[in-house]
């Protein structure tokens, strides 16, 4: 029997149960109020009036506390339980946020930003740990899970875009309550639940097993494609819209915005459909095609002299994306020691926040110098040398 679309999309996540779905809840709503934190650099400017570096030097240390949560959850993650970091770490972000309505100094914005980032991915990494638990050795359910809160995180972001549109500067105060609130109840929802069951634990029922030196190369080479891959990804929140208004004025802000909102679209109804047909796939090869693509669809902007060319470097570079980040967290999963799955999902978590970190240091000085034709030369030798990595490690005997 042929699916129509709509059944086919459906298909992609059939096999989940309840659990999935509850905690793919709780990751939306996650994304939704953690996404406002793209749009706090213009709180900082336009309501407090921070100059522009100092905003950056926030942010920056946002970013750092990004990194210190990921690899810090992941490891309390396996000493106690995903379940216990996960809602403790929605509390923070809720008193976070409620924080920012009363910090009005560098010091306290940079304190209350550093804790914000340390919750935000203490979440995401403990949540996600919490549900690769659930499917322990079963890989499409690996991916279908992977696929899901990839969507889910996406169309928070857009929700996050679209309150701020709708609030206007004028409301930012009220968001922070609403974000404050609802992630407060998340947490207390979240304990809730899981009070009525018992805590998954990969610890309790697997024997450890040795992490072999093949899955520790395997492991540190996927990270590194990671960071490769950051790089590129990190663009799209820096030099990547001026670049398009650039060649593109005639369009206006619009026509940039327009291909922007273009990639959480296509991911939110084509991750599952795309990834899940690739399932039966070596992971470790489909992770270099994923960077691959990335970067094939970042060189192919240094030539869009038309719009559609624009358009189909976008579609390009997000299939890459759907492809590269669900097999390489289920790679890096896979590749942890039994004991250690939650810290090696917190490397792979640090890593990519640390690139973000870097990414846009290195886009902005090479678009001021070198112009920005060549950031997307770049990408796409990142994406070259991510892809003979994974070939090189994948045929290594080690």
């Amino acid at each position: 029997m042929e699916y129509s679309k709509p059944n086919y999309l459906i298909k992609s996540y059939n096999d989940l149960s309840g659990e999935y779905w509850l905690k793919a809840f709780f990751n939306l709503v996650e994304s939704t109020f953690g996404g406002i934190c793209f749009f706090l650099s213009f709180y900082f400017v336009h309501i407090l009036n921070f100059n522009i570096v100092n905003a950056g030097i926030i942010m920056s240390i946002y970013g750092v506390g990004t990194t210190i949560g990921a690899i810090t959850s992941g490891k309390l993650a396996d000493i106690l339980s995903p379940e216990k970091i996960a809602k403790y770490s929605l509390f923070v972000q809720s008193m976070a946020f409620m924080a920012i309505i009363f910090s009005k100094s560098m010091l306290a914005l940079s304190t209350t930003m550093f804790l914000l980032g340390i919750s935000a991915y203490g979440f995401i990494t403990a949540n996600n740990t919490s549900v690769m638990n659930l499917v322990k050795s079963d890989e499409r359910l690996k991916l279908k899970s992977v696929n899901i809160f990839y969507a889910s995180s996406n169309f928070g972001i857009g929700l996050a875009a679209a309150i701020v549109m709708m609030a206007g500067k004028k409301y930012f105060h009220e968001i922070f309550v609403l974000a404050a609130l609802s992630l407060l109840a998340s947490s207390i929802f979240y304990r809730q639940h899981n009070k009525l069951k018992p805590v998954c634990s990969l610890n309790q029922s697997n024997p450890q097993t040795k992490q072999s030196r093949k899955d520790k190369l395997t492991l540190y080479s996927v990270l590194t494609c990671l960071f490769m891959v950051g790089i590129i990804i990190s663009q799209r929140s820096t030099t990547y819209t001026i670049y398009l208004h650039q060649l593109f004025p005639h369009l206006g802000l619009a026509g940039a915005a327009a291909i922007f909102a273009l990639n959480p679209l296509l991911i939110v109804f084509f991750q599952a459909p795309l990834v899940n047909q690739l399932h039966n796939l070596n992971k470790i090869l489909m992770t270099g095609v994923g960077a691959l693509l990335m970067g094939t669809g970042s060189i192919i902007l240094a030539f869009a002299n038309y719009f559609y060319l624009a358009i189909l470097s976008c579609v390009i570079y997000t299939a890459g994306e759907m492809i590269f980040f669900s097999m390489a967290q289920v790679s890096c999963y896979n590749k942890s020691p039994d004991k250690k799955k939650g810290f090696g999902l917190g490397l792979f978590r640090s890593t990519y926040a640390a690139s973000i970190i870097v990414g846009p240091t290195i886009g902005s000085q090479m678009y001021q110098h070198m112009g920005g034709q060549s950031i997307w030369y770049l990408s796409g030798i990142l994406g070259i040398v991510s892809l003979l990595l994974c070939t090189y490690v994948n045929s290594a005997k080690t």
